[in-house]
């Protein structure tokens, strides 16, 4: 992965298990742990996690980039999990007129849906985008691209994408270089993510989770651009705490999860949460992305 170097955030340690909602500052402590890792950190691992997506045929369609995260809430322990994904098609939007629009990503990994006649004009409506290197984006890799950038603390000139030696890699299930590149072992204490905790509720019972469709640097208190993608990403099986309509940053504070607060639960969740077992490593992932079609290969990045 071409990603430039993690900016330094700060520290963490150890506590009793509890539940949250708000905004959270976590390290990662793993990422695509093996069935061997989990057990060493003390949790359930019944079968070896599956990190590949395949279709009926056994065709690779897709990875999983599970983030297993960490961090403290004064003497309390927060840990939870982020699972992304990169799927082997593009983003694209339904049609306007007679062109779909596509999501666009540039060497800096920021994004912008664009109509690709724009594209090629050089009339792009976002005037953040760089034009060298522009080019169309895989569902879920714009999401992979902010977790990295907000883990690492990138400035708006940092480099971070993937190039089409990254996907080969790791459409075969090597994960090596961006777990060097990104995550660099031994050093998971070095920099923090700011994530939105939530419960999931499943099945009569209730999980920690994490909303994976915007993340922050650890320093961020505005989360303004959070709240945005609430807004658009409504679901009912999660909570989130007195998150509503209007923006409020007090809204988004850290608060311990009791179980009483049910008959409260805001409607603003992800529709990219995966589905997970007790052990949220240990079920395949399911489809989380919707509309769009397979991409034929040669507009795919790799």
């Amino acid at each position: 992965m071409q990603v430039s170097a993690a900016r330094k955030s700060t520290e963490g340690g150890e506590g009793s298990l509890k539940k949250f909602t708000g905004v959270a500052s976590l390290y990662v402590k793993s990422f695509n742990p093996s069935k061997a890792e989990l057990e060493a950190m003390g949790m359930k691992a019944d079968q070896e996690p599956v990190y590949l997506l395949k279709d009926e045929n056994g065709k690779v369609t897709g990875v999983r980039f599970a983030f297993l995260l960490e961090g403290k809430n004064g003497d309390d322990l927060i840990r939870s999990t982020v699972n992304l994904f990169i799927r082997r098609e593009l983003m694209e939007s339904k049609k306007e007129g007679q062109e779909s629009k596509f999501n666009y990503i540039d060497k800096f990994g920021k994004t912008s849906f664009e109509f690709p006649s724009a594209v090629a004009s050089g009339n792009l409506s976002a005037n953040w985008l760089e034009r060298d290197g522009l080019r169309k984006a895989c569902k879920g890799e714009g999401e992979v691209i902010d977790f990295v950038r907000c883990y690492l603390n990138h400035g708006a000139k940092d480099e971070c994408y993937f190039t089409k030696d990254d996907f080969d890699k790791m459409f075969a299930g090597n994960f090596t270089d961006f777990r060097k590149n990104v995550i660099k072992p031994g050093q998971e204490f070095d920099n923090r993510v700011k994530v939105l905790l939530c419960i999931r509720q499943k099945d009569g019972k209730e999980y920690q989770d994490v909303y994976n469709r915007k993340f922050e640097r650890a320093w961020a208190m505005d989360f303004g651009y959070l709240h945005k993608s609430l807004l658009r990403n409504k679901q009912n099986d999660f909570f989130y705490g007195p998150i509503g309509e209007t923006y409020a940053v007090s809204d988004f504070e850290l608060r311990e999860y009791t179980g009483q607060q049910n008959a409260a639960a805001s409607a603003y969740a992800g529709a990219g949460h995966a589905a997970m077992a007790e052990n949220p490593l240990a079920a395949a992932a399911v489809d989380i992305f919707g509309g769009g079609g397979a991409a034929a290969d040669d507009d795919l990045p790799f």
